[in-house]
C-alpha cells in the first residue's frame, strides 16, 4: 500500500536557464501600483510582482500578462482542434498509472516494503459506536487543547463528522476507531474516504484514497505530557492499525499531513513525502504563523506542529 504525506515545499514551475542578454524589462513602480489598483495582483509584494514579470517560460505560453486588462472572454491564441491530439501520450517505463516507481526499485520491491499484516495488533480495538461520543468528545478536547489552533467540537458535531448514519455501508465516507480498556475509551482515530476517477485503464477506473482524520489519546497525558517517546510509541502502534484497517477495506492510499502530532509517526510508517503546501486562512481573523509540522527546508519537524484542524 502507498502512503503518502502532502503538506510539504510545493516546488512549482521552474523557469527555464537563460542568459542575461534574453531577459525581459522589469516592470516599474507605476505599473505595480496601477496593477493593483486595478485588483490584477492581489496580496503580493512589489518584489514578488516583479519577479512575475521574469517568469520567462510563462512569457512564451498562452496565457494572459500581469500587466494586460481584458474585458472579453475566449481563446488567447487561435485553437486548430484537428492539430489536437485524439490519443494522449504513453507513460514512461517505471510509472504504478497514480505514483512513481522509485529509481533502482522494482514493482516486488516496493510491495514488500510496504507490506502490512492482515491483522491488527492493539488490543480493544473496535468501530467507533454512538455510544462512545461522551468518552470521544472528552478525549479529543483534551488532545486538542494541546494544540495552538483547534476546532471545537459538541457531541452533535462529534457524531456529525465522526459517525455514519449506516457504519456498515460500502459507501460510507468517514471511518471511525476507539481502543476501549476495561470500558475507559484510551484512544480513537478516524480516517475518511475520498475517491479519484481513473481514465483510460482496462484494469481499473477508480483509486480509493484514504485520509487521516482526528485522532486522540490518552499516551499524549501520561506523565507530565512533556516526555513524547510515549506519545510516540503509542501513535505509531495505531497508525499501523489504521493502516491495515484501510489496507483491508481495499483502499489503494492512504495520506496524511504534517499537522497534529503526525510527524512523530510519518517516517516510521514508510510515507513518502508530496510535493504540497497548505496555508489555513481563517475568515476575518488574524494569528501569528503556526509551525505546520514542516522546518524552513519543508522538513518534517515534530516541534514545529501547532495545527489541530483537519479539513475534510
Amino acid at each position: 500500500m502507498d502512503k503518502n504525506t502532502n503538506q510539504e515545499k510545493d516546488n512549482g514551475s521552474k523557469d527555464e536557464p537563460t542568459n542575461d542578454a534574453a531577459d525581459t524589462k522589469s516592470m516599474d513602480m507605476t505599473t505595480i501600483q496601477e496593477l493593483i489598483r486595478k485588483g490584477l495582483v492581489q496580496n503580493a509584494t512589489p518584489e514578488e510582482i516583479k519577479d512575475m514579470a521574469k517568469h520567462k517560460f510563462w512569457q512564451t505560453q498562452p496565457v494572459p500578462r500581469y500587466e494586460e486588462e481584458s474585458s472579453t472572454d475566449g481563446p488567447i491564441e487561435p485553437e486548430d482542434l484537428a492539430k489536437v491530439r485524439k490519443e494522449p501520450l504513453p507513460l514512461i517505463d517505471g510509472f504504478i498509472g497514480f505514483s512513481p516507481l522509485p529509481h533502482g526499485s522494482t514493482k516486488q520491491r516496493q510491495t514488500l516494503k510496504y507490506k502490512l499484516p492482515e491483522k491488527t495488533a492493539t488490543k480493544g480495538l473496535r468501530p467507533m459506536s454512538t455510544a462512545d461520543i461522551p468518552q470521544v468528545g472528552d478525549l479529543l478536547r483534551r488532545y486538542l487543547d494541546r494544540h495552538d489552533m483547534a476546532q471545537q467540537f459538541d457531541s452533535e458535531e462529534l457524531k456529525h463528522w465522526l459517525l455514519e448514519a449506516d457504519v456498515t455501508s460500502p459507501d460510507k465516507v468517514v471511518y471511525s476507531f476507539v481502543v476501549e480498556e476495561s470500558g475507559k475509551i484510551t484512544d480513537f482515530f478516524s480516517f475518511y474516504r475520498l475517491e479519484s476517477t481513473v481514465i483510460r485503464n482496462a484494469k481499473h477506473d477508480t483509486i480509493r484514497a484514504a485520509y487521516l482524520f482526528y485522532y486522540a489519546t490518552e499516551a499524549a497525558f501520561k506523565g507530565d505530557g512533556k516526555n513524547k517517546k510515549v506519545l510516540q510509541a503509542r501513535l505509531n502502534e495505531l497508525m499501523n492499525d489504521a493502516l491495515i484497517l484501510a489496507k483491508n477495506e481495499k483502499f489503494d492510499v492512504f495520506n496524511a499531513l504534517t499537522l497534529l502530532d503526525n510527524p512523530l509517526f510519518l517516517t516510521e510508517q514508510k510515507f513518502g513525502a508530496g510535493d504540497g503546501k497548505l496555508h489555513y486562512y481563517l475568515y476575518n481573523y488574524r494569528t501569528a504563523p503556526i509551525g505546520g509540522g514542516i522546518d524552513e527546508g519543508s522538513n518534517i519537524d515534530a516541534s514545529k506542529s501547532g495545527v489541530g484542524v483537519v479539513m475534510l
